[in-house]
């Protein structure tokens, strides 16, 4: 059986994506249902995950 080893770079764009992602459903659950604190800490740890995705991007130069 043969492991594949994902790429650096291939990993901090799937976490940008999934941080992305998860950013965005917080917000959508906050205009739709109201403040909760689980859309609250959706939001901002998306938020903070995808800022952190593009420092790492920056870090590698690709930007």
């Amino acid at each position: 059986m043969e492991v594949f080893e994902i790429s650096k770079m291939a990993r901090v764009i799937i976490g940008l994506i999934g941080s992305l992602l998860l950013c965005i459903l917080g917000i959508y659950n906050i205009t739709t249902a109201g403040l909760s604190f689980i859309s609250i800490i959706f939001s901002l740890g998306g938020f903070v995950g995808f800022i952190g995705g593009i420092f790492e991007l920056r870090k590698m130069r690709v930007f």
